[in-house]
This record gives structure tokens, sequence and C-alpha cells, in this order.
């Protein structure tokens, strides 16, 4: 999608001053810049004032953009109305502000509420410095931020072998961590028996070692599994 965007700027651009003049199309743009606003002003005041089927995706995602969305809608709703005869004018000023609002006030936000990097953090509360850190589910992300040598079972390999892989791994060591997808659970990792630490993340990545685990279900076995290990430098 994003590749897209300049090409069709630079497509249009030979011929913006052409189309911006005609009539049709500012209306268009006027009619979209108030609805996108107007949508953006009830959501943001949704937010704010604990409308549940709003406000429950602050409490799920740890960001809180209500404010955010308010003031835009708000902007742009302001400009509908007092530039609405200055088509060129209204959209350049809203575009702008809505690119500035977002890079210095919202993504900021975005950035930390998906960034495994507080995750990290909170972990290093729990696992001390020599320890090791498996992964089952992995993800790239994961490793910018790991603080201890980390091990992966593979991307796309089978779910079931990523698990008995992991299981192989954590029991030689008892020094060894396992931080799990919640969708790689099983009867050995199990969300109830997993170390608590403080962040939004535990309820999707869920951390156990050796005593954590549901012993009468991890079982070591004798096959030969794939192995991806990272050092810390």
């Amino acid at each position: 999608m994003l590749p897209i965007i300049p090409m069709f700027v630079l497509i249009i651009a030979p011929h913006f001053e052409m189309l911006v003049n005609k009539k049709g199309l500012q209306r268009l743009f006027i009619i979209l810049i108030a609805v996108f606003s107007l949508l953006f002003t009830i959501i943001g005041l949704a937010g704010i004032l604990d409308v549940e089927n709003v406000s429950r995706l602050t409490a799920k995602y740890f960001v809180n953009p209500w404010y955010w969305m308010a003031t835009l809608g708000v902007f742009g709703l302001l400009l509908s109305t007092f530039l609405r005869k200055q088509t060129i004018k209204l959209y350049t000023i809203f575009i702008v502000g809505l690119w500035l609002s977002y890079d210095l006030w919202t993504a900021p936000m975005v950035d930390k509420a998906f960034s495994t990097q507080p995750m990290m953090y909170a972990i290093a509360k729990v696992i001390p410095k020599g320890a090791e850190l498996g992964i089952v589910g992995f993800r790239e992300k994961l490793l910018l931020h790991s603080q201890w040598p980390s091990t992966h079972f593979g991307h796309h390999h089978p779910k079931a072998g990523q698990q008995q892989a992991a299981i192989n791994w954590i029991k030689q060591n008892t020094n060894r961590y396992l931080l799990v997808s919640s969708r790689y659970l099983n009867d050995c990792f199990k969300s109830d028996l997993s170390i608590e630490y403080a962040s939004f993340h535990k309820a999707k990545w869920l951390l156990f070692d050796n005593e954590k685990l549901q012993s009468e279900n991890c079982i070591i076995d004798d096959e030969s599994y794939a192995e991806f290990s990272t050092k810390i430098k």
C-alpha cells in the first residue's frame, strides 16, 4: 500500500491544479474532511467520557488517543466551517495538522504500546542476568530488546515441534526461561502457572521456568529439533 501512495502523487501532480479547480472535487474534499473530523470528534469524546465500547480499547492496548482524536476532529470542523470557500487552503492546513499532530502526539504512544521494549524491561526484573531465554512462537522484534542469550525453535516450523523442542531445551538447564506466545500454550505451558511480570503484554506472552511447567505433561523425547541461538555482545 505505502509504495502506491508516492506513485499516485507523482501521477496526479501535473494535473493537480486542474483537478482542484473543479467545483465537484472541491465539494468532495470539504465533505470528506468534515465527515472525517466529525467521526474523530465523536469517537474522541466517547473515549474521554469512558463510553465502554470505546474506552475498553485503552485497557486492552494501553493507548489513550482520545484527546488527540477529539482535538483533531474539532480542528477539522472549525477549518471546514471557516475555510469552506478556500478548498486548497483548507485541505493543506488540515493535512499538515493531521501529520504533525500524529507524529508529535500519537506516534510515541503507539510505538510504546506495540514495542516489545517495555515488556523486555519488565521481564528483566524477573529473569537474572546470567540466564538464557527461549522463545516459542518467535517474533524477530523480541531479539531487539532481549538482554539474555536467546534461542528460538523456528519461525515457520510446526507448532507441536516448536513446543516439544522448547520442552527439551528448558529441561537441560535450570537457569533457562521460556517466553511462550499465547497461541502456543498446551498441557505443558498453562497460563495460570506462568510467572507474573508487570506488562500488558503478559496476556500474549507468558513466561515460564522449570518450576512453572506442568511437569507431568512436559516429557523430554529423543527426537532432534531445530534450534536457533543468538548471543548477547
